[in-house]
């Protein structure tokens, strides 16, 4: 017990001698939970996502609705619209959108005559949990989007509703608590090499 006193005390009389000490052992632990935990964990929203509409009918047009109620509801991503093809490409090699959906002039066409219509959703494949995200969106999308006609007002099938026990939490709630925990073990890690002088003191 008495070495465990005469190590608090060390740490103590370091933190008061060097404010710069304090500062750095605040940083570095709040810096490492920002970048790993949004790196690992939350959920991705508010991605620019490029449209480069090449058909202008009114099958791109619902498309085109469906994609701004995503942003709206879900904020997975965000539509810019784009009237040159290269143009968007080099946005997306700059890294200033995350993707491009691109609608080809015969889209609409091929919708009504239900001949294997298509688009294509060029990614940025650098960020796995990014291209990830909006896979799962357009995908989900385009399931409603082929959902034709009008659905009912009460649906006659069985749904399911998911209920959360323990509802998601962001993780910067959790960024305080997490940076004073590690600010206090990281000197304790370098301190565990008790200085003689200071033991023999409290023995």
């Amino acid at each position: 017990m008495q070495r465990t006193f005469a190590l608090i005390e060390r740490d103590v009389r370091k933190f008061r001698r060097s404010p710069t000490l304090v500062l750095t052992t605040m940083f570095f632990p709040l810096v490492q939970l920002v970048v790993l935990g949004y790196a690992f964990g939350g959920k991705i929203r508010n991605l620019h996502v490029g449209v480069v509409d090449q058909d202008h009918q009114i099958e791109t047009v619902k498309l085109r609705e469906l994609c701004g109620a995503v942003a709206v509801n879900a904020r997975t991503f965000d539509t810019v619209m784009y009237a040159d093809e290269g143009e968007a490409i080099k946005d997306l090699h700059d890294g200033r959108i995350s993707a491009i959906l691109q609608v080809p002039p015969n889209f609409s066409r091929r919708v009504l005559a239900k001949n294997a219509p298509q688009v294509a959703l060029i990614e940025d494949n650098t960020d796995n949990f990014a291209v990830g995200a909006l896979e799962g969106a357009f995908i989900q999308l385009l399931g409603t989007y082929n959902q034709r006609g009008d659905l009912p007002r009460v649906p006659a099938q069985a749904t399911l509703r998911v209920v959360e026990v323990y509802p998601y939490v962001p993780y910067i709630q959790y960024l305080l608590p997490g940076t004073i925990t590690l600010a206090a073990l990281l000197p304790a890690r370098r301190a565990s090499r008790v200085d003689p002088v200071v033991a023999l003191r409290y023995e």
